[in-house]
């Protein structure tokens, strides 16, 4: 898969948070990330419920995990977090057990999206950035 562009599908209060952060090290999405890929095809990652339906974690999918109407869109392929995976291979991979990391990896370069907010793990936010977060003591 050969990653073409980078969106970040929004809510409105994100994105007015986005536009006044454009060179963002990490964002936290309510909503989803899409990862347009150079055969047409799309990827979306999102925070999703576990089998138990009480464990959030990060899933990803040939669909979109929204049902409601998408209210703000950015593409986000040339923000130095995304740009040194755009045109290039890519490869999805959990990183420890939980689902809770996701790794975007083209070669060296990584995007971590992690099931991480308001400082802990296993939470209804989707956090993207280029480090692992720290879970707040």
């Amino acid at each position: 898969m050969v990653l073409a562009e980078v969106w970040y599908e929004l809510f409105a209060w994100e994105a007015e948070w986005l536009d006044s952060h454009p060179d963002h090290e990490a964002a936290q999405l309510g909503r989803q990330l899409r990862l347009d890929m150079a055969d047409g095809s799309s990827v979306f990652v999102a925070w999703t419920w576990g089998q138990a339906g009480n464990d959030f974690r990060v899933g990803f999918a040939t669909y979109s995990f929204c049902t409601g109407p998408l209210e703000e869109v950015r593409n986000v392929s040339a923000g130095a977090l995304w740009a040194p995976l755009v045109g290039q291979p890519i490869e999805l991979i959990y990183r420890g057990e939980g689902k809770q990391v996701l790794e975007v990896r083209a070669g060296a370069a990584i995007v971590y999206c992690c099931s991480f907010g308001r400082g802990i793990w296993g939470m209804d936010e989707l956090r993207v950035g280029g480090q692992l977060p720290k879970q707040s003591p």
